[in-house]
């Protein structure tokens, strides 16, 4: 099992990170808010048109940086020998 988020878990905890409700995030996207929970729950994947949407009303560009901003960043480097 990957250590990285799908885009369902990415999206969701991003948008819990930013205070957004599912109703806000949802009215962003232009999407409705049923289809966003979907999409979270991963029960659907959101078409190209709704994926751009979604990163683009939290202010990405690239599903990359949706990815790693829902990573929690190493505290320290590891050391090889």
């Amino acid at each position: 099992m990957s250590d990285e988020p799908t885009f369902a878990e990415a999206l969701r905890k991003v948008r819990k990170a930013r205070g957004m409700t599912q109703a806000a995030l949802a009215a962003d996207a232009g999407v409705t808010r049923t289809h966003l929970v979907r999409i979270e729950r991963a029960h659907v994947d959101p078409g190209p048109a709704t994926h751009d949407q979604l990163l683009a009303a939290l202010g990405f560009v690239y599903e990359l940086e949706l990815l790693a901003a829902a990573v929690p960043a190493k505290t320290k480097a590891r050391r090889t020998t």
